[in-house]
């Protein structure tokens, strides 16, 4: 039996990949809200109502106001395209479309996770999304979005 010297490298570049893969593959969107929110849980149907200007209030009848991530961030294209299946340009259009008829207007758009963390922490009106990276400290994690 030969055992060519290459194989070593090939076993070490497969386990360091098979180390790397899990981090990026149960990276979720975490939903959030203030601390002192009252309200524990929310369906993604609810999520999406809400981040579309469907809906301006929870089930209780509290106002909720949401925040979004700038076009540009990874992080709202994942949000938007694991929650209602639709990407950037798909977006663009509803809300071509909704401004252009007076519906509703757009959220609010921040540039990062840390802004939308600060925002969240001052006012408990606000509704926002993180990547799971993100440091959530300071804010309530409602739902999770694998």
């Amino acid at each position: 039996m030969i055992i060519k010297p290459y194989t070593h490298w090939f076993g070490l570049i497969v386990v360091l990949i098979g180390l790397l893969l899990p981090v990026h593959v149960f990276a979720s969107i975490f939903v959030v809200v203030h601390p002192d929110r009252d309200i524990n849980n929310i369906s993604p149907v609810q999520v999406a109502n809400i981040f579309l200007g469907k809906t301006k209030r929870l089930s209780n009848g509290g106002l909720i106001i949401p925040v979004d991530q700038s076009r540009d961030s990874h992080t709202r294209n994942e949000f938007y395209s694991k929650l209602l299946n639709k990407n950037e340009n798909q977006m663009n259009v509803y809300w071509a479309r909704q401004v252009f008829t007076g519906r509703s207007q757009p959220p609010v758009q921040v540039t990062n996770c840390n802004e939308v963390r600060l925002l969240i922490k001052d006012n408990p009106t606000f509704i926002g999304y993180i990547h799971s990276d993100c440091n959530d400290i300071g804010i309530k994690v409602i739902l999770r979005i694998p």
